[in-house]
């Protein structure tokens, strides 16, 4: 449980429990214990507190109102623990068709069986037509019969102790029912199937959201109202009828159409709005399909006055709705560039503290930005790339399903094949959206970016998969390759029970690689097969955090900065003043000479000290202004780095400081004195160094600083001028 997650009536929250475990741990432990021995809870612990979250911007009424329940962590403790075991086993009790809270079973996988089943409703041709009910069902969880859970739990033939803790800790039932399998499996119920040997498509489900198919007709409505009375008997539920919809496809006629609204009760729909918060695509998509998605951001970043905060402010809520806002909508469906575009702009406006009434001036392009920290960006993610991360797990998901019900669908629609080939990924003028965004994950990502996890070597094409390198050995090869070698296993390249032929293999590879080849062995006694990995991620689990950086990757050869950006984020300081170092390491203070720069100003020359460009070396450091400081600085700092050379460079085990003066001669009048000192870090270590000079009266006149970040050298400890040494530290 996340530590400060909302607390129950008790007013706990987990992070009580967490942070006094060995005050409290025992007396939880044992109340725990005791509940599953006893199956009894004690009064008041699955008691909670009920909030009202508005479902829309200005609600007016009750039915207006998501409640939220808020319960006991002690409660919520038993109940994760029945939720843990129940993992096993429940995707195996509950069917395909029921999607919430089920794991490995997700919203998307119903958003993409809804939008393939409506395109293919909008082509459907021939005699027998295609109807689709959208149910409303009245204050679903409201209604539930107790009785009916526990009924249904026995169905399934949970144990009895099992039966008596749900129903002592039950408070949100989950609509996961079987309810119209009976019809079924007498035929009396048609289901519809969007592709010849396609899998039937008679019901989805998620929570209380139904959706039905079958064909249309009245004899069919018939059976399904039969099937709706009965379920609402049992279980104590209401469809609404007014608020439920009837889709039919394309070949329906409108008379028969109309009977069959009469016969329900139901009327019909050419738009059927919104499923699971994804509109349902009838047309092809353009700029205004996605709009509110825009209106939304825009509307949420607006409400919050960026001109009233700080740049580490407006950088945190701009990852924080940019995560939140679109991720849903992007999941499932490539949105039109210009909807990308406009999250972007509207984001980045919001960044550098635009308004709709004035515009603030962008310090480092968005390019830069959307940057990991590591590579001197803020680590904000560009939307075209995020949306296709997360199109790309759709695609990964499913070359790795074969069961699903949502997977079967697209396996048989598209004729999914061989990952190595990406021809089935090519779209047609009669594929989806939903398709055509998956395939577009598909080809750019999925498939350039996995490779191979050796088993028993059936599988795996020793020359042409990415199994022994992240690259195919076929890119590796030191002389030609004899015939047939494409299509070579890397079982067909093993001698039995003495590892691999490498008289065959070894003309061909270097010397490297065949000391790697010696370290994989297949597997010959468990019986793994070879299987997919994705190559981005060091323990193969396809991850959108990784396949972002994949997408994101400059291939283009630079300066590794990524240790000097780690030391600008790890300072110890409040995020504002690491903004700051960040925006004096990417030299994006609006200096005067900045400002002249970008047009803004008419002089470069600083404006206190009147005898210099105002450059940021100028403003930190070079202005007369700022020497005060720096002396007293380095001042302060002085006996602390005179310790920490003696005892890097001492044999003793302690050190005893000792405070003294450390003595500089001015230079005689007319002259200038030059000092320079060395730092590296570590020993030895990536160093630089930096000088000072300065005259008779103690001014300093000129310093600098190495800017040759890659240098390394063994470090020699000398005295030198305090000003000079911390000049030189001062990059790290």
């Amino acid at each position: 449980m996340g530590k400060y997650k909302a607390p129950g009536p008790d007013g706990f929250q987990p992070v009580f429990y967490q942070d006094c475990w060995d005050i409290v741990g025992d007396s939880v432990s044992r109340f725990v214990l005791d509940f599953f021995a006893s199956g009894k809870l004690p009064e008041g612990t699955n008691d909670a507190i009920v909030v009202l979250i508005a479902k829309v911007l200005k609600p007016e009424r009750i039915t207006q109102f998501r409640p939220i329940s808020l319960c006991n962590v002690l409660f919520k403790t038993i109940t994760k623990t029945l939720v843990m075991r129940l993992k096993r086993v429940i995707s195996k009790l509950i069917r395909p068709a029921q999607a919430s809270f089920i794991s490995g079973r997700l919203a998307a996988d119903n958003i993409v069986i809804m939008q393939e089943a409506v395109h293919s409703m909008r082509r459907k041709k021939g005699r027998k037509g295609w109807m689709l009910l959208k149910l409303d069902l009245e204050k679903a969880y409201d209604r539930i019969r107790w009785e009916f859970l526990e009924d249904t739990l026995r169905a399934v033939r949970l144990p009895e102790k099992w039966i008596v803790w749900i129903m002592q800790c039950v408070t949100e039932p989950s609509m996961s029912l079987l309810w119209n399998e009976h019809s079924i499996a007498r035929k009396d119920w048609k289901p519809i199937s969007l592709s010849q040997g396609g899998p039937k498509l008679s019901h989805i489900c998620f929570a209380d959201d139904l959706i039905l198919f079958a064909e249309a007709s009245v004899a069919q409505i018939r059976v399904i109202r039969r099937v709706l009375e009965r379920f609402c008997v049992a279980s104590g539920q209401k469809v609404s009828l007014e608020k439920s919809k009837i889709f039919f496809s394309e070949n329906v006629s409108r008379d028969l159409g109309k009977l069959i609204s009469d016969e329900s009760g139901i009327s019909s729909t050419r738009e059927l709005g919104k499923y699971l918060g994804m509109p349902v695509l009838q047309r092809r998509i353009n700029k205004d399909t996605f709009g509110d998605i825009l209106e939304k951001l825009t509307t949420r970043l607006a409400g919050w006055k960026g001109r009233f905060l700080s740049l580490a402010g407006r950088v945190t809520l701009t990852k924080a709705v940019l995560s939140s806002i679109p991720v849903h909508t992007m999941s499932t469906i490539a949105l039109p560039k210009s909807t990308l575009d406009g999250l972007d702009k509207v984001s980045r406006s919001f960044l550098w503290g635009s308004s709709v009434t004035q515009r603030k001036q962008h310090l480092i392009s968005w390019k830069r930005v959307c940057k990991p920290r590591s590579e001197g960006g803020l680590g904000i993610r560009k939307a075209q790339d995020m949306n296709k991360a997360l199109l790309s797990k759709v695609g990964w998901r499913l070359i790795q399903d074969y069961h699903s019900l949502w997977a079967r669908i697209m396996r048989c629609n598209y004729r999914v094949q061989d990952v190595r080939d990406g021809a089935w990924t090519k779209v047609r003028s009669v594929c989806s959206s939903t398709w055509r965004s998956v395939a577009l994950g598909m080809r750019e990502v999925v498939i350039p970016g996995l490779s191979w996890v050796i088993g028993d070597g059936r599988e795996i094409l020793f020359w042409m998969d990415k199994w022994l390198t992240n690259i195919p050995l076929a890119e590796l090869l030191v002389q030609e390759p004899p015939a047939g070698w494409k299509g070579m296993r890397a079982r067909d390249l093993r001698r039995n029970g003495i590892g691999w032929d490498m008289a065959t293999i070894a003309p061909y590879i270097s010397s490297y690689n065949r000391l790697q080849l010696q370290s994989f062995v297949l597997d010959d006694i468990t019986g793994a097969r070879d299987r997919i990995s994705w190559g981005e991620s060091q323990d193969g689990r396809f991850k959108v955090s990784t396949t972002y950086s994949f997408l994101t990757r400059d291939e283009a050869p630079r300066q590794d900065m990524k240790r000097f950006f780690d030391r600008v984020w790890s300072v110890t300081a409040p995020e504002r003043v690491r903004l700051f170092l960040w925006l004096v390491a990417q030299q994006a203070i609006m200096t005067n000479q900045e400002r002249h720069r970008r047009h803004l100003s008419t002089t470069t020359i600083c404006q206190v000290c009147k005898g210099a460009k105002e450059s940021i070396i100028h403003v930190l450091r070079d202005c007369p202004a700022m020497e005060g400081i720096w002396l007293r600085l380095i001042s302060d700092l002085a006996n602390e780095v005179s310790a920490a050379h003696l005892k890097l460079s001492g044999n003793t085990k302690e050190i005893v400081q000792v405070e003294r003066q450390v003595s500089w001669r001015k230079p005689n009048e007319g002259w200038v004195k030059l000092n320079t000192d060395g730092a590296s870090h570590g020993n030895p270590g990536e160093a630089t160094a930096g000088g000072a000079l300065r005259d008779e009266e103690v001014r300093l006149c000129y310093g600098f600083l190495s800017r040759d970040w890659l240098v390394r050298v063994s470090h020699v400890y000398r005295e030198a001028n305090r000003l000079a040494d911390g000049l030189a530290n001062y990059v790290f």
